[in-house]
């Protein structure tokens, strides 16, 4: 892997479409404030509320292997395209 991508992101970029769907309210209500209002402390809460579901979408995830697999086939496709 290169050493400008993390393994934390290979897990993120893995766990996505899981967490697009199970946190999919709390986006979009983040987008919403973000929206409406520019200040970055504005959103605070919301921003707080997608991190908690996201954590909660990882620890809880019944496909710890079949993930783990795909957080291999993502470091390795970066480790080819470097």
């Amino acid at each position: 892997m290169s050493e400008g991508v993390s393994t934390k992101y290979m897990a993120l970029l893995a766990a996505a479409p899981a967490i697009s769907d199970n946190c999919l309210d709390q986006n979009r209500a983040f987008i919403k404030c973000k929206q409406k209002d520019g200040n970055p402390a504005a959103c605070l809460s919301e921003g707080e509320k997608v991190t908690a579901c996201a954590l909660k979408v990882r620890q809880f995830n019944r496909c710890r292997e079949e993930q783990k697999a795909f957080e291999v086939c993502f470091a390795a496709e970066d480790v080819e395209e470097n």
